[in-house]
């Protein structure tokens, strides 16, 4: 004779197999490579260096890394379509100010690095384009900080007659290193005290770009979730044990 499972069980199981996953944040970083192509980092004046180099050296040859790294979940995100029936969508944006601010960006030369963000008074955006409705597509970060009156920004171009990305999606993942023209600067101005100041400057060249997808929102679920799912596991193997053995 068979045995019914007990509600406690039944209980258990319906609540595991309908807990709900946690959404998450994704945060996506772009990393860009390459040279610097003018630049120095302090001034003889008096300015203290930011990568450690003596004061007023060019920094022109130096490889530098600069890593962007956005919270989706601050700012405002929007998406532009255009012309087509149903509408294209050819750009993707995020963007934000002050404490709403998504973005931060660690800039390294030499032995030293620098990193621009959070601030009160900052702001910072991240947008790609893609085809049809720009034939290349390109990518464009900044990060602002109104308060050290510092920046960095990047506007990534493909070499001519290639395509950058298909995807208009500024957080999906892609990376090349086919790059041509494009803009790259840094201004980097601290005060540090009454007279002195953290000061560096300059002009980059990329060669490489590299955009990490975002962690998948829902991919794991809440601890209690996870208990749940496998109290209802082992509850309906029971259930299926005793059934065989009846």
């Amino acid at each position: 004779m068979s045995k019914k499972p007990s509600i406690c069980f039944s209980v258990f199981a319906f609540m595991a197999l309908g807990a709900p996953p946690v959404a998450l944040a994704s945060m996506i970083q772009a990393t860009i490579t390459g040279t610097v192509s003018a630049g120095v980092d302090g001034t003889s004046g008096g300015s203290t260096p930011v990568f450690g180099f003596a004061p007023g050296t060019s920094l022109v040859g130096q490889a530098f890394t600069l890593t962007y790294t956005f919270d989706d979940t601050e700012g405002q995100q929007t998406a532009t379509t255009c012309c087509a029936l149903p509408p294209v969508t050819f750009k993707t944006d995020i963007a934000g100010t002050g404490a709403s601010s998504p973005g931060t960006a660690v800039l390294q030369i030499g032995s030293g690095s620098f990193t621009f963000g959070p601030s009160s008074e900052g702001s910072s955006e991240a947008y790609r384009t893609a085809p049809p409705i720009d034939s290349t597509a390109y990518y464009e970060v900044i990060v602002q900080d109104g308060i050290n009156d510092s920046d960095v920004f990047a506007l990534v171009v493909p070499a001519d007659g290639t395509i950058l990305s298909l995807d208009p999606n500024w957080e999906s993942a892609f990376s090349s290193s086919n790059l041509s023209g494009g803009v790259y600067g840094f201004q980097i101005s601290v005060k540090t005290g009454p007279d002195s100041l953290l000061f560096a400057t300059g002009e980059l060249t990329a060669t490489s770009i590299t955009v990490s997808g975002p962690i998948p929102a829902g991919s794991t679920p809440e601890p209690a979730a996870s208990l749940l799912v496998g109290i209802g596991l082992i509850a309906l193997g029971t259930f299926r044990l005793r059934r065989g053995r009846s």
